[in-house]
């Protein structure tokens, strides 16, 4: 559905709906789209996620994706936040983070 409040008038809120999900495919059909767009926008794989994508001949050797997801994905973020926490004056009195690089014990 689409919302449309223009300038706040009479029957300034409207509701138009754009599609009808009253048949079981088009809510299916949506809902798998909805699942595919927050996986993308998280750039998390499928398969990890235990979902099967459509159309794919298949989903791969899950070690292999999970060690390019952790590398390319978990770890520069990882980085990220524990330079950032690392750099505040008031943490570092109670010690610093580190992030465990793949191998490390």
């Amino acid at each position: 559905m689409f919302i449309n409040i223009p300038a706040g008038k009479e029957k300034g809120i409207q509701v138009i709906p754009i599609g009808d999900f009253s048949s079981k495919d088009q809510f299916a059909s949506a809902k798998n789209i909805s699942a595919q767009d927050v996986l993308t926008a998280n750039r998390f794989p499928a398969g990890m996620a235990g979902i099967i994508p459509q159309g794919a001949a298949g989903l791969g050797d899950p070690l292999k994706t999970n060690d390019v997801y952790q590398s390319n994905e978990v770890l520069p973020l990882a980085r990220d936040i524990v330079e950032f926490i690392n750099s505040d004056p008031e943490l570092a009195k109670l010690g610093s983070l580190s992030v465990r690089e793949p191998g490390q014990v």
